[in-house]
C-alpha cells in the first residue's frame, strides 16, 4: 500500500511574493504551500501526498470548497497538484498535533491507515471491474513505482554511475497476465479476474492472444503493462480503441523483475509464437538510457526533463519511468517522475 500520509520534517520554509497568509514548504523533494506561521523549519509535520483522499472530518473541512469529491465508491477531500501565486503546491502539510496523542512520533512513519486516508480512484467509463477470482497473486509484485520526490537524495548518492532506461509513462490502467507452472491468469491492479463478457482486461487478452503466447513461451513470468484508450483516464493519447503496452516482466521463479535487456529478449521470443495474428505485443515508448544522477544534480532539473510530448505528439506525457539497466544487489531499481505540467492540467 502506498504511504499517502507520513510523518516528515520541514526542511525549508520560504516566503511567496505577494502572499501574506501562505508560504512555501519543502518536504524532501516535494514543494507544498502551507499556512504562514503554522509550521516551523526543521520541525515535524504530517505530510499527505497528492492523490490522497482525506476522510470527512472536521479538521479537513477547510478543503471542502476546493477538494471535495464524491463518487459511487468514495467520498472525501482529494489532494491534487495546484498552483498558488505562481508556486506549484503538491499535497498537504499539517501540524503534528492532528495525530492521536498515543502515536509515537518517528520520522517517515506511515500514518495512512491511522488517519483513514485512501488512494483516490477515478471513476472510469469502461468496464474495468470484473468478477474477482481472488486477490492479486502474492507471488507476483504489484505494479507501482515510487515517486522520485521521496528518493532523490538517497538515490543520487547511491546510483550516480548507474545507467537507467528512460520510458514514457502512459496514463491508463495497469494489467498483469501470467503463466506459472501451467496456470494462466488475468489481473487488474489489485485482483485476479474471472473471464467475463465485456471486461476490458479480458478483451485485451483476446485481442493480443496473451495467455496462449505465454503458454507457448513456457516460462513462469508475469507480463505487466498499461491499458490505454477510450474511456480510460481521459484517454490522453486520443485512441479510438484500447491498446496494451508492456512496461515490465516479472520473473516468478527468480522473484525479480527482468532488466530492460532481458525484457526486450523475452518479448522478442514470446512474439516468435505469434503466427498470423493481427496485433503484436509492444512496449511503452522507450527514449534511451542515461546516467540519471550524474546528468541531474537536483530534483528540479529532473522534473523539468520529465515534461514533454507523449506517444501522441500533440499530447503532454504524464511523466517518465526510470529502470536500472543492470541488477543492483540482485534486483532492478526503478522510480517515476511525474510531470507537474501534466498534473496541473488534470481536471478529474
Amino acid at each position: 500500500m502506498r504511504n499517502l500520509a507520513t510523518i516528515r520534517r520541514i526542511s525549508k520554509l520560504e516566503t511567496i511574493d505577494g502572499a501574506d497568509r501562505i508560504e512555501k514548504a519543502t518536504i524532501d523533494g516535494w514543494s507544498c504551500v502551507v499556512k504562514k506561521g503554522e509550521l516551523k523549519e526543521g520541525a515535524f509535520c504530517v505530510y499527505f501526498e497528492i492523490d490522497a483522499l482525506l476522510p470527512i472530518r472536521e479538521e479537513y473541512e477547510f478543503l471542502r470548497n476546493s477538494c471535495y469529491k464524491k463518487t459511487s465508491a468514495q467520498e472525501g477531500f482529494r489532494l491534487r497538484t495546484c498552483r498558488f501565486k505562481g508556486v506549484v503546491s503538491q499535497g498537504l502539510a499539517l501540524p503534528i498535533d492532528i495525530l492521536p496523542p498515543e502515536i509515537n512520533i518517528e520520522e517517515n512513519s506511515d500514518v495512512t491507515e491511522i488517519l483513514g486516508v485512501q488512494l483516490y480512484t477515478p471513476v472510469e467509463g469502461v468496464v474495468l471491474s470484473g468478477n474477482a477470482k481472488g486477490n492479486f497473486p502474492n507471488w507476483i509484485r504489484k505494479t507501482d513505482q515510487e515517486r522520485i520526490e521521496n528518493l532523490f537524495d538517497k538515490y543520487s548518492s547511491l546510483y550516480r554511475n548507474e545507467f537507467f532506461e528512460v520510458s514514457i509513462k502512459l496514463d491508463g490502467t495497469s494489467a498483469t497476465y501470467y503463466h506459472n507452472n501451467g496456470e494462466l491468469g488475468v489481473c487488474s491492479r489489485n485482483l485476479e479476474l474471472k473471464e467475463s463478457e465485456g471486461n476490458t482486461y479480458w478483451n485485451i487478452e483476446k485481442k493480443y492472444n496473451i495467455l496462449a503466447l505465454l503458454k507457448s513461451y513456457g516460462k513462469n513470468i508475469a507480463v505487466q503493462g498499461e491499458v490505454i484508450g477510450s474511456g480510460i483516464q481521459g484517454n490522453n493519447e486520443k485512441l479510438t480503441d484500447h491498446r496494451f503496452f508492456i512496461f515490465d516482466i516479472y520473473d516468478i521463479d527468480k522473484r525479480r523483475y527482468m532488466t530492460p535487456g532481458e525484457r526486450h529478449e523475452a518479448i522478442a521470443e514470446i512474439m516468435s509464437f505469434n503466427c498470423e495474428r493481427e496485433y503484436n505485443l509492444e512496449q511503452v515508448p522507450i527514449l534511451g538510457s542515461i546516467k540519471v544522477f550524474d546528468m541531474f544534480n537536483d530534483i528540479k532539473a529532473l522534473k523539468e526533463y520529465s515534461v514533454g510530448p507523449s506517444m501522441c505528439p500533440a499530447a503532454r506525457r504524464e511523466g517518465l519511468v526510470f529502470k536500472s539497466m543492470s541488477l543492483i544487489d540482485g534486483n532492478t531499481v526503478s522510480f517515476k517522475s511525474i510531470s507537474n505540467e501534466y498534473l496541473l492540467k488534470q481536471k478529474e
